[in-house]
């Protein structure tokens, strides 16, 4: 086998750290000093120190707050989760209201009707009945040759859900007999 120089530098760095580490003995200690380290006698045992003793500290909660008690009502974050995890993922069709939306198109098919909206962007998307549209959750119920009827669940000022219809229609000059 071939050495190389690095390969030959490395060996003998080893052997000399290998032999240095030999030579000082066990910690570092010659053989000498161990002996004179291990020879020389106590003279004072060493004194256990002074036990101090101090008085036990005693919690006084008055007008302090409690600590064990959590900063948040958790009953309150707790309804919130749940009306969270109802809500479905939103589509792209339910991240802008039913007014930016524009009805270019109604085609009459095998299964049924379908609309053609576009939004602001200039993209278009595709309605059945039953799809979502707009911030409210609104829902295509019907979709005629000129218009598509959107019912959307509103909430009041106060608090009740009202149903709301919506209609989208084509313009008159986009309207085919």
């Amino acid at each position: 086998m071939r050495l190389t120089h690095k390969t030959r530098k490395l060996r003998a760095a080893f052997f000399w750290t290998a032999l240095m580490l030999m030579l000082m003995g066990p910690a570092g200690i010659s053989a000498a000093q161990g002996t004179a380290a291990k020879a020389k006698p106590a003279t004072q045992a060493p004194q256990p120190p002074q036990a101090h003793q101090e008085e036990a500290y005693r919690y006084n909660p008055e007008g302090r707050i409690d600590p064990f008690k959590p900063f948040v009502d958790l009953s309150a974050s707790a309804k919130k989760k749940t009306e969270k995890s109802k809500v479905p993922p939103l589509n792209p069709l339910q991240r802008l209201g039913i007014e930016q939306f524009r009805l270019v198109g109604v085609v009459k098919g095998n299964k049924g009707r379908r609309a053609m909206v576009q939004d602001a962007s200039g993209k278009f998307y595709s309605l059945v009945p039953g799809s979502y549209i707009g911030l409210n959750r609104g829902r295509v119920t019907a979709i005629l040759k000129d218009r598509v009827i959107v019912h959307e669940r509103v909430t009041t000022d106060e608090g009740k859900i009202e149903s709301r219809r919506q209609v989208m229609k084509l313009r008159q000059d986009e309207v085919k007999p």
